[in-house]
């Protein structure tokens, strides 16, 4: 994993732009060429589908946490010790958005809605995960920024920003780079 972090923190503004880009255009189709296959409510609908629809939509969802993963961690190792965040419940949240975005969207377009009513309170839990890593991605940031700790006035705008991230990437990944070159030279 570390091998993907240290892709992610050290590729360019454009590349990471194009990988969000490209990933969502596939998922797009994917989803748009599938979805029409099932049809809600019916109970035969093929697990097989359900699956392929989670494949297509992957790369976008593992492109978009994966980079949020990187430039989390990467903005909280470079705090100092006493504005680090714990980064337990981040890891945690991370997996359960992903698991729950690739797994749980197909299940819930090809259930009835009765099986819908049961993915209400783990879908709920995945938005609170969602934001939960925006605000770490944001805080982080906002922290370094400034030196100490940041309220919600001073991130607040950077959650919003991590919304559109395909165009927040531009301004963004530059500051990434820089950290990540700062982060790798030796010590004297």
């Amino acid at each position: 994993m570390d091998f993907i972090r240290q892709i992610l923190v050290r590729a360019k503004h454009w590349h990471i732009f194009f990988l969000l880009i490209g990933t969502y255009a596939l998922s797009v189709l994917a989803v748009t060429q599938l979805s029409p296959k099932l049809k809600p409510g019916i109970e035969h609908n093929s697990i097989s589908l359900c699956l392929l629809i989670a494949a297509g939509i992957a790369p976008y969802i593992l492109s978009v946490f994966g980079w949020l993963w990187a430039a989390g961690s990467l903005f909280n190792a470079n705090l100092q010790p006493e504005l680090r965040l714990r980064t337990g419940f981040f890891r945690f949240a991370i997996v359960y958005a992903v698991l729950g975005l690739v797994f749980g969207l197909p299940v819930l377009w090809a259930s009835n809605q009765r099986q819908q009513d049961w993915l209400t309170l783990p879908a709920f839990f995945g938005v609170i995960c969602i934001v939960y890593i925006m605000k770490f991605t944001a805080k982080t940031f906002a922290n370094l920024n400034r030196g100490r700790r940041s309220s919600l006035w001073n991130y607040g705008g950077y959650m919003v920003e991590f919304l559109s991230i395909p165009l927040f990437v531009w301004k963004i990944q530059p500051r990434i780079n820089r950290l990540s070159a700062t982060a790798e030279k030796p010590t004297a």
